[in-house]
């Protein structure tokens, strides 16, 4: 059964952005190439949190609470309103 017999319509697509759309919501997809290697990106991704409220305008304040074990963290952040 493929997506539009499942209630599924693909809304938009745009350079590989995807927007599906039901009668209940919207699902986004967006894919996106970055020019360094992956370990660099998780490292980012990771160790970049207590910096989040600098370059992401919706956060207002990030931080890390704890980190019980080298592959585990807990975070905190709160959105501006």
């Amino acid at each position: 059964m493929g997506r539009l017999e499942q209630g599924i319509g693909d809304g938009s697509n745009d350079d590989g952005d995807v927007v599906f759309a039901t009668s209940h919501g919207r699902m986004v997809t967006i894919s996106t190439k970055l020019r360094m290697p992956p370990e660099d990106v998780i490292k980012e991704a990771w160790d970049g949190v207590q910096t989040m409220s600098q370059w992401y305008q919706n956060i207002n304040f990030a931080s890390r609470i704890a980190a019980p074990t080298p592959n585990f963290d807990i975070g905190t952040y709160g959105n501006n309103v």
